[in-house]
């Protein structure tokens, strides 16, 4: 090793000048960077009148430990360029979906009331109109209702073709499992006059029986309802909107767009979800319109698309960072 290193810079300018011809054969041998400590040691004094390597800038093999670790970062841009998922995979899938997503949802005139749910909801929580229903109660449209949540229900969806029973079970599995700080949504909107006693129970009621918790909780639903159509005027007259948001933690009320509070409930969010969503829904409209407007929908298809155009352009991106050969 010491005869290598003892000849003259004639060497270090050859290895320069060969240094990008034998890249490519560089980079499919697996060379790993020094790092800083070992390096250290390998330029600190060995036994007494030796050196394990000249470290001197000047000295021609220091040049060659700068151009070995100048291989093995180029090698590491291109195991980076050729990654099957990379660090920022998660999100790009959340962009890509939110990407396909939007390019697909649509208000929706719900066709026994007229009533129209707008595609998404204005609140920063990227919620997406999933469907829309009505309520009926012996032969009268009593409200307009619709469930909105995040885009990831709609990708729940789409494998789903709308005939398999499978399809049904996706959707109230979706609605009502909650992951970190998710929502599932209704906006309800009147079609007929109710006091605020009758909507507010009956709604109330509905959450009740599915709900295995302590009825004070339902109790404190139902007041939540009353006491904001109460500030109304006591009766939810024709175009009054309602907003319920589900979540893990419980359920919150909105009243034309004032907010009446939240019953912190572990368990009430999922059981506000299924009087819209299990078996027994009480609006099958709500449940038949999510099913026929996002079952094969292709956005699993088209969120790949995105993410492979996505990956396209950080794969140039790392590559602009390569620093081109000298000349």
């Amino acid at each position: 090793m010491k005869g290598f290193f003892s000849g003259s810079s004639e060497v270090v300018d050859t290895v320069e000048s060969n240094a990008m011809q034998i890249l490519d054969t560089e980079l499919q041998t697996p060379i790993e960077p020094l790092p800083p400590d070992v390096l250290d040691e390998l330029c600190e004094a060995a036994p007494p009148g030796l050196k394990s390597l000249n470290c001197d800038p000047a000295a021609p093999e220091y040049r060659l430990l700068q151009l070995q670790d100048e291989l093995a970062r180029l090698k590491w841009l291109n195991e980076q360029l050729n990654a099957d998922v990379d660090i920022s995979q998660v999100g790009k899938d959340s962009e890509a979906l939110s990407q396909v997503v939007e390019s697909k949802v649509k208000p929706i005139t719900e066709q026994s009331t007229g009533i129209t749910f707008d595609a998404k909801l204005d609140d920063g929580l990227d919620l997406y109109l999933v469907g829309a229903g009505v309520r009926k109660k012996a032969m009268i449209n009593l409200y307009g209702v619709a469930m909105y949540s995040s885009p990831s229900m709609m990708e729940m969806l789409s494998p789903h073709q709308r005939e398999n029973p499978e399809a049904r079970n996706a959707l109230l599995d979706a609605a009502r499992t909650f992951v970190s700080s998710s929502h599932t949504s209704f906006v309800v909107e009147m079609a007929f006059k109710a006091d605020a006693k009758t909507i507010s129970q009956a709604i109330a009621k509905s959450a009740a029986r599915r709900y295995s918790g302590p009825e004070a909780d339902v109790a404190v639903l139902e007041e939540l309802i009353f006491d904001g159509v109460q500030s109304k005027g006591g009766q939810a007259t024709k175009g009054m909107k309602f907003r319920f948001d589900c979540s893990q933690e419980g359920v919150s009320v909105c009243v034309d767009g004032d907010d009446q509070g939240e019953v912190l409930c572990e368990g009430l969010g999922a059981a506000f979800v299924d009087v819209f969503m299990d078996e027994k829904a009480v609006s099958p409209q709500l449940v038949n319109n999510c099913l026929d407007t996002w079952c094969g929908s292709g956005i699993q298809e088209e969120k790949d698309n995105i993410i492979a155009k996505l990956s396209q352009a950080e794969k140039k991106k790392v590559a602009s960072a390569i620093p081109k050969e000298s000349t």
